[in-house]
């Protein structure tokens, strides 16, 4: 219970900052983080732990071609290395489908603790663009 509010406040925390000080891209991608944790949480409520992972594999690989979208688009770096966090826990959730005997374990441990770099990342990276653009240092004409 401890762990599932210190996500929720790094999550928030994040996207958050991201709505604030983040442009419209990243402003849409945490609402779209927000949304994939929501049904996440609502799929394990409603079909328990071992009966969910499907659909939580199903929203973490929306999640990660949403991640991916915004690293084609952006011109800065961190959305990259959220995506790369996002794909170890999407290859996870391909373990924890397979292997479902030790589902809870895996997916528990490979993806909860990525969820957390990520996140970190995903602050420092809109914090650094926010004082690049106002600094002036940051070019959105490139390419």
């Amino acid at each position: 219970m401890v762990e599932a509010a210190l996500f929720w406040m790094l999550m928030f925390s994040a996207c958050g900052t991201a709505i604030v000080l983040g442009e419209r891209n990243e402003a849409i991608f945490a609402a779209v983080l927000v949304l994939a944790s929501a049904a996440t949480s609502a799929f394990t409520t409603l079909f328990g732990w071992a009966g969910s992972q499907p659909y939580i594999l199903m929203v973490d690989v929306v999640l990660l071609l949403c991640t991916l979208l915004l690293a084609f688009r952006s011109t800065s770096y961190w959305p990259i290395w959220f995506a790369a966090f996002q794909l170890i826990g999407v290859s996870s959730g391909f373990a924890a489908v397979m292997f479902p005997t030790q589902a809870p374990r895996i997916y528990i441990m490979l993806a909860g603790f990525w969820s957390v770099p990520a996140l970190t990342i995903m602050t420092i990276g809109v914090v650094r663009d926010h004082w690049a653009r106002k600094r002036g240092a940051y070019r959105h004409d490139i390419a």
